[in-house]
């Protein structure tokens, strides 16, 4: 299986999803997509674990509604990651793990945060080593969140000159 795509799902409909994801391996996926409706009420992301032991091809990540932060190891080899809507209220995201595993990545060439929230936004604590890593193959950067996180990532990301950037 290389490439798997949900569109249109349900949010209270993605726990047989992510379990179906949680329990399997897939060291051929290069492409994963889920996507969620929106609806007035929902007030959780929907949480998905992405260790690089299971997904270890996996390039490309888009998702809407769904935590995945939890653990960087599966961040290495991405090249494209488009997030719409994470909400970090439950389960909580923290900046500082937001801005981790955006230290994991340093093949992405396509970076799209949109609506991204932390429950603690803007206190972020690394240690001195982890401080700053050169994105030097971003092609694309669009950010649209909230400005505490904005901050912290343009605080922590070296951005090649030729990159396309976005932000709102």
């Amino acid at each position: 299986l290389r490439s798997l795509s949900f569109s249109h799902l349900i949010l209270k409909h993605t726990s047989p999803v992510l379990a179906f994801l949680g329990r399997n391996a897939f060291p051929s996926m290069h492409f994963l997509r889920i996507l969620t409706k929106r609806s007035v009420n929902d007030e959780h992301d929907s949480a998905l674990l992405l260790p690089s032991a299971r997904f270890p091809q996996l390039r490309t990540l888009e998702c809407s509604r769904v935590h995945f932060f939890g653990d960087a190891s599966g961040f290495k080899q991405l090249r494209t990651l488009k997030v719409d809507t994470c909400l970090g209220i439950k389960p909580r995201l923290k900046t500082t793990t937001l801005v981790n595993a955006l230290l994991e990545m340093p093949h992405i060439e396509v970076l799209e945060l949109h609506e991204v929230s932390a429950h603690d936004a803007g206190l972020v604590t690394l240690p001195p080593s982890r401080d700053t890593v050169a994105l030097d193959n971003l092609r694309k950067l669009a950010l649209q969140t909230e400005s505490p996180i904005m901050c912290e990532i343009l605080s922590r990301i070296v951005i090649p000159s030729a990159a396309e950037v976005s932000l709102k």
